[in-house]
């Protein structure tokens, strides 16, 4: 394996005549992205080690963040919005049918899908649930209804599009109470799925803005007007929202990158720890803000005059745009 090292530049070149070298090469192929950064990330520590001959304390973790987000982009190059889909069915004949349907469908141009099928409804985690933004339900199994699921995604206060799979119409009333997309009958899968899919695709904002993250290499994807305020711990971002996280309220990254990612969406940075969503500012004082679920943050009174000026400029736009 051949390393080079230019200037803003670092690749690694195997060698295809040796067969251990194809071997890894293979592996690394069969990766998902998390694995390509964990093996990117160890590859980059031990060539450090050879240039140095000393170990630095390098943190793993923040390299591997690094080398995740470049992959996703790479991987976004080519469309501008990734999909995910959950098909839950104990009946595992009928989850392969209801999955070949599924990915069968065409894709409008810009969008990709990630389908992700199950046969086990009790082993879906909160984190797995908050990942989806169309479900396929069977609302009969076993282990844990499609209905008990469907709750559970509203206790969370997700978007979600829920639609309910069974061979049992009596069943659509209950739907009212968990906000059902539609009710798709098993015996009409074939006629019915590609209108519904389609319908569901439709319902879906394209320009929903969103943070887009990743902890332990596990993507995680928060709607701006959710979050309260961004928050610096050293190389620490904590994230406060409305409503509790399960699992991905903190990533490796810098408050200044963020705010400039989030400026012209109305977050403010009143002070150096923190980045605040304008749309949840309660009262603005000299010395602190008040959000709207009552918390209060120091502002810095250095700057005081012009976060006010940004503040009341943000103000003034949603009163025009709402005019």
């Amino acid at each position: 394996m051949k390393l080079k090292k230019d200037r803003g530049r670092f690749t690694v070149r195997f060698d295809m005549e040796n067969p251990d070298h194809v071997c890894a090469v293979e592996y690394l192929e069969r990766q998902r992205d998390r694995g390509k950064a964990q093996y990117l990330a160890d590859a980059i520590l031990c060539y450090e080690k050879a240039e140095t001959k000393s170990f630095p304390q390098t943190d793993r973790a923040w390299i591997e963040q690094i080398v995740q987000e470049y992959l996703e982009k790479q991987s976004m190059g080519h469309t501008t919005m990734k999909i995910n889909i959950l098909l839950c069915d104990d009946d595992k004949d009928f989850l392969q049918r209801l999955t070949e349907v599924v990915t069968s469908q065409p894709l409008p141009p810009g969008i990709s899908a990630c389908v992700t099928k199950s046969a086990h409804s009790s082993a879906i985690t909160d984190r797995q649930l908050s990942q989806y933004q169309i479900m396929f339900l069977d609302i009969d199994m076993d282990e844990r209804s499609g209905m008990d699921i469907a709750r559970r995604v509203r206790e969370l206060h997700l978007d979600t599009i829920i639609i309910f799979v069974t061979n049992y119409p009596e069943f659509s009333m209950e739907g009212y109470e968990v906000r059902a997309f539609r009710y798709l009958l098993k015996q009409e899968l074939q006629q019915k799925l590609p209108l519904y899919f389609r319908d569901a695709l439709a319902e879906i904002p394209h320009d929903k803005k969103e943070l887009r993250f990743s902890v332990n290499a596990e993507p995680y994807r928060v709607a701006y007007k959710d979050i309260l305020y961004l928050e610096s711990q050293q190389r620490i971002v904590v994230l406060h929202t409305e409503n509790p996280l399960q699992g991905g309220d903190h990533f490796y990254g810098k408050l200044e990158d963020l705010e400039n990612e989030l400026e012209s969406d109305g977050f403010l940075r009143i002070q150096k720890s923190y980045l605040v969503n304008m749309a949840h500012i309660k009262k603005l004082n000299y010395d602190k803000v008040v959000l709207s679920n009552g918390e209060e943050l120091p502002v810095s009174q250095k700057r005081y005059a012009q976060i006010k000026i940004q503040y009341l400029g943000w103000k003034n736009k949603q009163w025009g745009s709402a005019l």
